[in-house]
């Protein structure tokens, strides 16, 4: 992805470097001196490029973020990353690290209040776009043990454990899981290790350790970037 940033190509006195029929595109856009448009390389041996106002680029890919926020069902969720995949031109594996490093950033990580009821070993439910995320990083391997199989419909089964009752959804508190050891972290002897960064980073069962393969700590949370061409 490109931006460039500047005099529109209309008003410009150089003919070098332009694309057929911007001036057309700019006037119906009304970009303006200053604005920044996106260039997308759809097809780099073909020539095949889209081109966006910054400002619509990311109002459509805020849209396209509330609706995977939101989504209902898992299958609606991998519409939602499937659809964000296309539209930002990013493999679905690349899509799935941004938006978990973006809800990192938005969830806040406090205690919140519960019921006694809720204290019970009752699994609570997680929403369908951090579990499709969480599968989409993982492919359903288990960061415990690395245990995985599929489903007959051969989509990778897995369950997501909250270390924390009181700490809710916030990615930190999060960790994909098989059955086996899912049960392990709610009945056997558990200790658990964090970092300075209350990221967890092993754990042991019954005193027996195990070190947790935590995706985001090895590929780092790296801020988004764009190339300014003036």
């Amino acid at each position: 992805m490109f931006i460039i940033v500047g005099q529109p190509p209309y008003s410009s006195k150089t003919r070098e470097c332009r694309i057929g029929s911007m001036k057309q595109w700019f006037q119906q856009n009304n970009i303006k001196s200053g604005d920044e448009i996106v260039i997308q390389f759809i097809d780099k041996e073909r020539f095949i490029y889209r081109i966006i106002p910054e400002k619509n680029f990311i109002l459509k890919t805020k849209e396209l973020q509330y609706s995977l926020d939101n989504a209902e069902t898992e299958k609606e969720a991998l519409g939602n990353i499937t659809t964000l995949a296309e539209w930002t031109h990013l493999n679905t594996e690349k899509v799935a690290l941004n938006e978990f490093k973006r809800l990192i950033d938005k969830t806040p990580l406090q205690d919140r209040e519960y019921s006694k009821k809720r204290l019970s070993r009752a699994r609570e439910k997680t929403p369908p776009s951090i579990r499709i995320l969480l599968g989409a990083l993982y492919r359903g391997h288990c960061q415990v043990c690395d245990f995985w199989f599929l489903k007959k419909d051969n989509t990778p089964y897995y369950e997501i454990h909250h270390i924390n009752p009181f700490r809710g959804d916030h990615p930190k508190n999060l960790v994909l899981v098989c059955p086996n050891c899912h049960s392990q972290f709610e009945y056997a002897d558990v200790n658990h290790s964090f970092n300075d960064d209350s990221w967890l980073i092993r754990v042991s069962f019954n005193k027996k350790m195990y070190p947790i393969n935590q995706i985001i700590l090895k590929t780092g949370l790296e801020d988004s970037f764009k190339r300014l061409f003036i």
